[in-house]
């Protein structure tokens, strides 16, 4: 990170901004980029991170390296404080609510650094004829744009202000108060930038913008601090993976062209984590690897104590599930220091927050690049008063045969083993993994007194809401305990699918699985075979619908994509 501050600037003769003095004689704009690149020290324009922020007089100057001119930006905006109503609204910090993608372009006879969003426009072969026609219908709006202060000696570099575009004044970065559906523009006189850093892959501004809420003859002040952040997107993109209508992923779409199609198509790429072998031999030949980076996610010190150690037990729990993919110690936790809280927010840090609100809830969204799924980062909100809704299901579902709920505060060991379920449900789905509805009819009801049946929870997938451990009465009416479902409840061939790198891994065989393959198509797992070609998956019930259910026979019936969100 690289901030000029105003006293490595005051040794300047002037003693204001070179790029706002006036002297006798008009500097051009590579002069005054020449003074402050000496009033800092520096000979040459040298960047540590991604771009160079300065800030003089209460104003930021971003110096962006032309290299990085029409390379594409991912824009993140972020909830960090919010007030009262807000809060109890269930809009909190860490909340992500709107992101876009940016590119930049110098329009030198204007003198202008325009920034211009990026839409996702149809694919198609370029070697059809209907590419020229999709290349001509199409066009990405303009969205802001900022007069060049100055040019480096070499062009390496453009220095403009960039106050209006995170102060409020502009909502082409960051509309937040629409967003949160207030429908008012920031007051720019109550509004104010608090800081603006640069990090190695992304720049983040933080800023406290106000409005003002009228409805009828009352008026309301609302105040939050955001963060926007502008990181560069991988130059390769990740490969992306054709949706399986047998697993359910979340996806991101694109029309897609072509001369001989009959039918407009649209392809679906699932969201998932780029994890890639470290060892990439071993990992063909069936063993399991390290990636060469690992999810990690950090827990907010807000969290308390005593919840702790069951959320990071539901964290690393999918690491079994990522060891089906050939991967170990895929998923990680680490404690989030003060350190990194004074870094700001830094999209490289995937955060599991904490919120002090009444909110009964928890949900796992994830920042992906639009173009191929990519994961990029994620973060766990986890609302305070979701400890209230997890005790009313162990005390309604459990209370009558076990004596251990039937008090007015729930043991540490009950609440620790429903939290860890809940943290192993949301990070499933910050990897990817939608809600699995249907598997709350993998057991019947009334086959739980059987004793040739093993069950170890009444839902068979950590993603069926309402779960919790359930006590029931088996056969001679002894007590049967049916405990949390968690990622062993996944079906295996779930993460084989999205994220095995290859097709043939176990046999030697290096095909990677190419972009519009239905993924996971015939890959073999440590030497064992799974075709995704037959979209039956041995749920129990397909062993017991012959068996009488309360509500009527019970019939298999196949999953279909699951629509439901993320919470």
């Amino acid at each position: 990170m690289t901030t000029i501050t105003e006293s490595s600037i005051a040794s300047v003769n002037t003693g204001i901004f070179p790029l706002l003095a006036k002297t006798e004689r008009k500097q051009s704009p590579k002069t005054r980029l020449h003074l402050i690149i000496k009033a800092d020290g520096r000979d040459s324009v040298a960047l540590k991170g991604i771009a160079n922020i300065i800030k003089k007089n209460g104003s930021f100057y971003l110096e962006f390296p032309t290299r990085l001119l029409g390379r594409e930006f991912l824009v993140t905006n972020r909830l960090q404080k919010v007030p009262l109503e807000l809060n109890e609204a269930g809009v909190n910090k860490g909340i992500n609510y709107e992101n876009q993608v940016v590119t930049f372009e110098w329009q030198r006879e204007g003198k202008k650094l325009c920034i211009r969003q990026q839409r996702l426009t149809p694919e198609v072969p370029v070697t059809d004829a209907l590419a020229s026609s999709v290349a001509d219908n199409y066009i990405n709006p303009l969205i802001a744009s900022l007069k060049i202060e100055a040019v480096a000696p070499d062009s390496s570099t453009v220095v403009v202000k960039i106050d209006e575009l995170f102060n409020g004044k502009q909502t082409g970065l960051n509309d937040v108060f629409n967003n949160i559906n207030l429908g008012t523009s920031a007051n720019a006189d109550l509004s104010r930038i608090l800081d603006i850093k640069a990090f190695e892959s992304n720049i983040t501004a933080t800023s406290e913008l106000t409005t003002i809420v009228r409805e009828g003859m009352s008026k309301v002040n609302v105040t939050v601090v955001v963060s926007s952040s502008l990181s560069l997107l991988p130059e390769t993109p990740m490969r992306g993976r054709k949706e399986s209508r047998k697993v359910g992923y979340f996806t991101t779409h694109r029309l897609s062209y072509s001369d001989r199609q009959q039918e407009l198509e649209t392809r679906r790429y699932i969201t998932r984590w780029r994890l890639e072998p470290s060892d990439e031999a071993a990992y063909l030949r069936g063993e399991l690897t390290s990636p060469k980076k690992p999810i990690t996610f950090y827990i907010d010190p807000a969290t308390p104590k005593q919840l702790r150690p069951y959320i990071r037990k539901g964290i690393l729990d999918w690491n079994t599930a990522f060891e089906q993919a050939g991967f170990k110690d895929a998923v990680r936790v680490e404690e989030y220091t003060d350190s990194m809280a004074a870094e700001g927010d830094d999209l490289k840090y995937s955060l599991f927050t904490y919120a002090a609100s009444d909110k009964s809830n928890a949900m796992g969204p994830s920042v992906i690049d639009p173009r191929t799924g990519e994961i990029i980062e994620a973060d766990i909100i986890w609302w305070h008063n979701v400890v209230s809704l997890l005790r009313e299901w162990i005390v309604v579902q459990t209370g009558a045969v076990n004596p251990a709920v039937r008090n007015p505060e729930l043991p540490d060991s009950l609440m620790g083993d429903a939290a860890r379920f809940v943290a192993c449900h949301e990070v499933g789905h910050s990897l990817g993994l939608k809600h699995n509805m249907i598997a709350s009819w993998a057991y019947p009801t009334d086959s739980f007194a059987f004793s040739r049946i093993h069950v170890t929870s009444r839902r068979h997938s950590v993603f069926h809401h309402g779960l919790c451990p359930l006590q029931l009465r088996g056969p001679a009416g002894r007590p049967r305990t049916l405990r949390l479902p968690t990622h062993r409840s996944l079906r295996p061939l779930c993460h084989r699918m999205g994220i095995s790198l290859v097709s043939g891994r176990g046999n030697g065989k290096t095909a990677p699985c190419a972009v519009g393959q239905p993924y996971g198509e015939n890959i073999q797992i440590r030497g064992r075979a799974i075709s995704t070609r037959s979209c039956r998956p041995t749920f129990p019930q397909r062993r017991l619908r012959r068996q009488r259910h309360e509500i009527g026979w019970l019939r298999y019936r196949e999953p279909e994509t699951y629509r439901t969100g993320n919470r």
